[in-house]
């Protein structure tokens, strides 16, 4: 979340759902909930290549987290959810 969503101070992390295109996060801030799509960069066709992808998901975002940067683009991501008792 750290790297993908740029977000920090957070309480608890979910995957809610994976399909053959991506996951879906449900991301806990203090008393906030929001919900995030992040896209595989290869659609999987097995859950065997789901599996893969996630762990490629996870590869990234270590290696950003230690400054090693393959490419400046971002996996496909989406805020589909917000709390509604957030303040604008």
């Amino acid at each position: 979340c750290k790297h993908f969503l740029s977000l920090d101070n957070i309480d608890l992390v979910r995957i809610q759902a994976t399909d053959r295109l991506g996951i879906d996060l449900r991301v806990q801030i203090g008393e906030f909930t929001d919900e995030y799509r992040i896209g595989f960069r290869h659609s999987a066709s097995s859950s065997e290549d789901a599996k893969s992808e996630i762990m490629k998901l996870f590869q990234e975002a270590w290696e950003r987290e230690n400054g090693i940067y393959f490419t400046d683009s971002l996996p496909p991501i989406l805020k589909y959810a917000e709390d509604i008792l957030r303040r604008k």
